[in-house]
């Protein structure tokens, strides 16, 4: 879908709506001018807000900035809803958005899909064995280096090679935070 273009925001709503009904994921493109030479677009500016000057706002369409971020998170949270709860008969809930992540972290050790966020947010060796697949996951990009496959492995043995892994790797095995 292009937004920040001819059609109004308001017709995009809708056409939102029916790929929820539909169940279709959306890839969002934010329309800017060929000749465009600066886009200042800042994700993280939503309670500020910014203008015009900052990037191409299609304003003959009726966009705005606010808009513009509107729709960009509402498409957020469709796909983020289709992926996680659709098949499941829940609905969008703002933690999903962790989830995305969890996932990404059990594919990385090819684990299969993770439990519910609920067990995991409950258990503490649940967390405390993220905590570990991340710390592992993100040293292992830094350094290029393969995935690992945990896809046979037990839950004890996971824990042991990752234990293993973090003592060898030199990180501590949990933050100071």
């Amino acid at each position: 879908m292009i937004y920040n273009y001819d059609i109004p925001y308001e017709k995009m709503l809708k056409k939102l709506d029916y790929c929820k009904k539909w169940g279709v994921q959306i890839a969002d493109c934010r329309y800017r001018p060929l000749d465009s030479i600066k886009d200042d677009y800042n994700p993280g500016k939503f309670r500020s807000g910014q203008t015009g000057e900052d990037y191409y706002i299609h304003t003959d369409g009726g966009w705005t900035d606010q808009k513009i971020r509107d729709f960009r998170r509402r498409v957020r949270q469709l796909n983020i809803w289709i992926r996680y709860a659709r098949d499941k008969g829940l609905g969008y809930d703002k933690r999903m958005e962790k989830w995305s992540s969890i996932h990404n972290t059990f594919k990385f050790f090819h684990m299969g899909r993770p439990p519910q966020l609920e067990v995991i947010e409950k258990s503490p060796t649940w967390k405390r064995r993220l905590e570990m697949m991340n710390r592992i996951k993100n040293y292992y990009k830094k350094q290029n280096l393969n995935t690992l496959d945990y896809s046979s492995f037990t839950k004890k043995r996971i824990d042991e090679e990752l234990k293993k892994i973090i003592t060898n790797i030199d990180l501590p095995l949990f933050s100071s935070r």
